[in-house]
């Protein structure tokens, strides 16, 4: 199976000793390293946001159908419920989001973050510092604020 993809440390280990495989890898140069970085970034936010979007329905609430099942719902004649969007945090009645998948999810994004701050020679202390002083500057976003737009 060709993954050709940044994994972490303990991956290669923990495959060949629960799988009985052998993991075929390499040390990225910097350049790639950089590369496989971003584009980690970019699979673990994807994962989180599909995790906030894979909504399950509760079946003693609604017909059960999810945006998943939509198609197959409607072929067998039911009621479709419609998941909110991919963005939408909003949730209706009986849907339910798994809280312990998205928190490991980003934990996930954090860990890409750490690894890119060292990536730039920064420290967790000088990130986090880095972070502060934005927050003292620009706010943060914990009043939920949304700027509809400017006149």
């Amino acid at each position: 199976m060709e993954l050709n993809k940044l994994v972490r440390d303990n991956i290669p280990n923990i495959i060949s000793k629960n799988d009985n495989k052998k993991a075929i890898t390499h040390v990225a140069n910097e350049d790639e390293y950089h590369q496989e970085l971003c584009k980690k970034l970019v699979e673990e936010t994807q994962e989180y946001l599909d995790e906030i979007s894979s909504v399950h329905s509760d079946p003693s609430t609604s017909s059960g159908c999810t945006e998943d099942r939509n198609s197959e719902c409607a072929a067998n004649n039911k009621t479709k419920q419609i998941s909110p969007p991919p963005f939408a945090l909003s949730l209706s009645k009986g849907e339910i989001i798994d809280h312990k998948k998205c928190v490991e999810e980003l934990t996930d994004i954090l860990e890409v973050v750490y690894a890119l701050a060292r990536y730039h020679h920064i420290t967790r202390n000088e990130l986090e510092q880095l972070r502060k002083e934005k927050e003292f500057k620009n706010g943060a976003f914990k009043k939920q604020i949304i700027l509809e737009h400017v006149e």
